[in-house]
């Protein structure tokens, strides 16, 4: 157990480094990422934060995941050294395209559209040729 905890305190350690390098970076005091005396009871209040920061108070998830919305970079850090993977800052994120077969209604809805897109070209088709059988009319009788 004590091997887990202090791999957790080194991944904490790490993450509130990267964390005040963000805040750096992107030029914001933590005042600006975490108001004081927050009355909606988000974990990022500025003096939890700076616990935190401190290693006086231990990372809840809810912290880090709060974190690595505003700061990719943390997510990043966090996946590899989770995972021992190593991850570009330029690498996108996997996009899962979730399958499904549709609906009897979406079917049906789909088709209703198809058909009226066929007529309205075919609506617009024979406009077209009404329109060039009159110039051609008024064109020969002038």
């Amino acid at each position: 157990m004590d091997d887990e905890r202090f791999r957790a305190a080194q991944l904490q350690h790490q993450v509130a480094n990267r964390f005040r390098g963000q805040l750096l970076r992107a030029g914001r005091s933590l005042v600006e990422f975490a108001p004081p005396g927050r009355p909606d009871g988000q974990p990022a209040r500025a003096d939890r934060v700076e616990r935190i920061l401190r290693g006086e108070t231990m990372m809840t998830l809810t912290d880090l995941v709060s974190w690595a919305n505003e700061f990719p970079e943390i997510a990043r850090l966090v996946a590899e050294q989770l995972t021992g993977a190593t991850f570009s800052a330029a690498s996108e994120p996997e996009v899962i395209h979730v399958v499904r077969e549709p609906t009897q209604k979406e079917l049906v809805a789909a088709y209703v559209l198809q058909e009226a897109e066929r007529k309205q070209a075919g609506l617009g088709e024979a406009m077209q040729a009404v329109r060039e059988a009159g110039y051609r009319r008024t064109t020969q009788s002038s």
